[in-house]
């Protein structure tokens, strides 16, 4: 990925919350927001494990219910492993 890529991401980034930056001289270090990714991640894990879409209509069926319930576990296993490596590179 070019520096012009990178750093337009990490614009994009930046203006949502998900990181933060403090210039230093030359070099402007981010750091990833735990708490911003977190609630990020929270707010997924509650849109992906409602049984309706914008609660306009009910789950179709109780499989479809069961899969949502399983991708919201999924998901909330990803989150614990996203803060674990990110409390492990704070160390």
């Amino acid at each position: 990925m070019t520096a012009p890529a990178v750093s337009q991401h990490l614009r994009v980034l930046r203006a949502a919350g998900l990181v933060t930056s403090k210039r230093r001289g030359y070099w402007v270090p981010y750091a990833v927001d735990a708490r911003a990714l977190s609630d990020c991640c929270g707010m997924l894990v509650r849109v992906c494990a409602c049984p309706s879409c914008g609660g306009d209509r009910e789950a179709e069926s109780s499989d479809e219910y069961e899969t949502l319930l399983d991708r919201r576990e999924e998901l909330l296993g990803e989150l614990q492993r996203v803060e674990s490596e990110l409390e492990a590179l704070r160390e």
